[in-house]
């Protein structure tokens, strides 16, 4: 039995030679348009999470290009080979696919929660995509607002100020995601009045045990890894050990 592929590359010969004969027969110049066929495959030397989709001129097999692509890049290309007229929109076509998976996943990531865009760069290059393809689905994603830096901002400082952690913290937190809290509006008077840092750290205190020993350092020490500044952990934690003072421990003093 002859070769399947043997047998479609003289089809393809015979349809060009007619093609050829009926423009000759019409007075007018041939065009020959070369047909390219790709298929994806898993790529071995990258392992099985990555693949490759390589296109091959089917009237010359060592006319051929070869690129390789993440997972989700090959799923949306799907398991049947696709027909090109050139390597050129072959390339095209595929970069269009990486930029159309990259927005699918920046939707998915996005579709649990609020997030920066440093973060949601750093994912999308995680998962295979270029610095290019992330940067092109993340500028339009703060186009469209899907991605506001300052609002991920005002969230977090809201959500982490419940859970008691300090200025110092939040700030660090948000300079290591990207964001930068000088652009917040209002910030940082409208989240940290000049005594809330002192109250906020004297409520937490409130809460908590005094230790037996070294009670002012050991306070002290907590506040600031929860992100209070110095000043305010030290001023919080004094108070709170007078307050667990008996009379006669005071006239000690």
């Amino acid at each position: 039995m002859a070769d399947e592929r043997e047998v479609e590359r003289v089809r393809e010969q015979l349809a060009a030679l007619m093609a050829r004969q009926h423009a000759r027969s019409n007075g007018r110049p041939a065009v020959q348009t070369a047909r390219y066929v790709a298929s994806v495959d898993d790529d071995a030397e990258t392992g099985a999470h990555a693949y490759s989709i390589t296109c091959i001129s089917r009237q010359d097999p060592g006319d051929r290009q070869t690129m390789r692509v993440n997972k989700h890049v090959a799923k949306l290309f799907g398991a049947h080979e696709r027909t090109y007229g050139s390597l050129d929109e072959f390339r095209a076509a595929i970069d269009a696919l990486g930029d159309d998976a990259c927005w699918n996943r920046l939707l998915a990531a996005l579709s649990s929660r609020d997030r920066p865009r440093k973060e949601v760069s750093q994912r999308l290059m995680r998962e295979g995509f270029t610095s290019e393809q992330a940067t092109r689905a993340v500028q339009k994603a703060v186009r469209t607002q899907l991605i506001d830096d300052e609002r991920y901002a005002v969230a977090f400082i809201h959500g982490k100020l419940r859970k008691g952690w300090g200025r110092a913290r939040i700030e660090r937190e948000l300079a290591a995601a990207g964001v930068e809290v000088t652009r917040v509006d209002g910030y940082p008077r409208e989240f940290f009045p000049e005594e809330g840092e002192l109250a906020r750290a004297q409520e937490i205190l409130s809460r908590k045990s005094i230790p037996a020993v070294n009670a002012e350092q050991k306070l002290t020490r907590f506040l600031i890894g929860r992100g209070f500044g110095f000043d305010v952990a030290r001023r919080a934690a004094h108070q709170r050990t007078l307050e667990a003072q008996t009379p006669e421990d005071r006239g000690t003093l």
